[in-house]
């Protein structure tokens, strides 16, 4: 059955899965190195990880930036339940932003109620390729407050002024090639 949710998987991409089940190593193996390699060349960055999940990511992103308990991350109202699943698995506690009409980004204009003294980052949900105005949100916020961007659902997606891919803009971005 066609439509817009059928997913083409390139025979490059069957033949790594082939490789990777006759070798048995679904992680750590010569193709995860490849995939990480070719993400550090692709965003031009030092550092590419490869993990289990999204979630993953996410809570390994916020760990790495020093999120702890008592803290708190903004997070959009509409997305993926990991993301703000990711914050709680540190202790920090998600609050949610209320996303722009008709759309799936969280509204940059309403940031300003939510953000105290305990705000220590703000997740952005890029979602099917539509980015945050990261610019706009940095204009908006203080320069201590981090963004890790959620780019699971826009990898390789460019924003809307086509400079910069998503995933890119923030202190770290997130991934996933999970397929619902």
């Amino acid at each position: 059955m066609q439509g817009w949710f059928h997913t083409e998987i390139p025979d490059s991409v069957d033949d790594a899965i082939a490789r990777s089940s006759r070798k048995k190593q679904f992680t750590n193996g010569e193709e995860t190195s490849q995939l990480e390699d070719h993400f550090k060349e692709k965003f031009s960055v030092k550092h590419a990880i490869y993990t289990n999940s999204g979630t993953s990511a996410l809570a390994m992103a916020l760990l790495a930036i020093g999120i702890k308990e008592g803290d708190e991350v903004i997070v959009p109202a509409i997305g993926w339940i990991a993301t703000a699943q990711a914050v709680q698995l540190t202790g920090a506690k998600p609050i949610v932003v209320d996303t722009i009409k008709n759309h799936t980004n969280l509204d940059i204009h309403n940031l300003k109620s939510l953000i105290n003294t305990k705000t220590k980052a703000i997740i952005p949900v890029n979602y099917n390729g539509r980015q945050v105005d990261i610019e706009k949100l940095k204009d908006n916020i203080s320069k201590n407050i981090k963004i890790i961007e959620d780019s699971c659902k826009s990898m390789f997606s460019k924003s809307f002024n086509k400079k910069n891919y998503s995933g890119s803009n923030g202190i770290c971005g997130c991934f996933s090639l999970g397929m619902i």
